[in-house]
């Protein structure tokens, strides 16, 4: 009777993480965290834009202020794109999970210092690309 009781939690347990994990992937919005206790960072995981989010009591200070408008995908699957904090807390990676390519993504209070630029961009190209079949 243990046993089965064990096995169904164990089950149970299993089953919730998997329903967890796989809820989590299809949002097309997610925010995170960044150092700034006032700041979040809105991604659209579909299409890669970024926002900053401030938050604040006083309303004056609650803003949405735009990071990267540019659509870096058409594709329609909601979890392509997610954010990687740096030790600079003001610098992201950001990441599409389905082709590899990364940009680096600044947020600032000042318009003329929000970036967001890709990381090595010859590498990011399939023709750049080398397998290890290639390489060996």
């Amino acid at each position: 009777m243990k046993k089965l009781i064990s096995v169904l939690v164990l089950c149970f347990v299993v089953i919730c993480s998997i329903c967890i994990y796989v809820d989590a992937s299809d949002k097309r919005y997610t925010l995170y965290k960044t150092d700034n206790m006032y700041t979040f960072l809105k991604l659209d995981t579909r299409t890669g834009q970024i926002w900053q989010v401030h938050w604040s009591i006083d309303e004056d200070n609650r803003i949405v202020l735009p990071v990267s408008t540019e659509i870096l995908s058409l594709d329609i699957k909601d979890g392509r794109f997610a954010l990687f904090s740096t030790n600079n807390m003001y610098n992201f990676i950001l990441l599409d999970t389905l082709n590899g390519k990364t940009w680096q993504v600044q947020w600032s209070f000042k318009e003329e210092n929000r970036l967001i630029i890709p990381i090595n961009p010859q590498s990011n190209t399939k023709e750049t690309q080398k397998s290890a079949i290639d390489i060996l």
